[in-house]
């Protein structure tokens, strides 16, 4: 396009950003390539409202915050990170595919706030830290939940 805030597909991957800056202009962008940067929040994407889907994955992101405002959003890779919780993914109610594999999730407590995502129907939550059986009866509990990844987790380990 000659308009580059045209554009509804946007990749800025593997280009060393520390942070989510200058993309005000991009309000038509739907699918937004950011993994492999160097990223640390997920703040600066609020004004994309028509972002359905979102890559983030291999950044240093600790912290969902920030994304509150993308309410179109269907499809979150936010795999390869620090996340430590999943506190702020509540309001992203579209939500169908999540990868948050290759984090730092530990416990059911890390996770509750998927009991309010009522479309979420793709789950990868392989290679964290579960350890807590308690974990699969909150995760049979969602109620469109059809594919699931839990390998690579100690508590698969001891289930074997």
């Amino acid at each position: 396009y000659r308009s580059a805030a045209l554009n509804d597909k946007l990749s800025l991957q593997n280009q060393r950003f520390r942070n989510i800056a200058g993309l005000e202009e991009m309000k038509d962008v739907r699918v937004l390539w950011l993994h492999h940067n160097l990223i640390d929040k997920c703040e600066g994407l609020s004004h994309l409202s028509n972002l359905r889907i979102l890559y983030l994955q291999s950044n240093r992101i600790s912290s969902l915050r920030g994304l509150e405002d993308l309410a179109q959003l269907h499809t979150l890779n936010i795999s390869m990170n620090l996340i430590t919780s999943l506190e702020g993914i509540i309001f992203l109610k579209n939500l169908t595919n999540l990868d948050v594999s290759h984090n730092s999730l530990s416990s059911t407590r890390d996770i509750t706030e998927l009991q309010f995502l009522p479309n979420l129907t793709v789950l990868d939550m392989s290679s964290n830290r579960f350890e807590e059986e308690e974990l699969i009866s909150f995760l049979v509990a969602l109620p469109l939940l059809a594919v699931l990844s839990l390998k690579g987790n100690p508590l698969c380990k001891s289930v074997e």
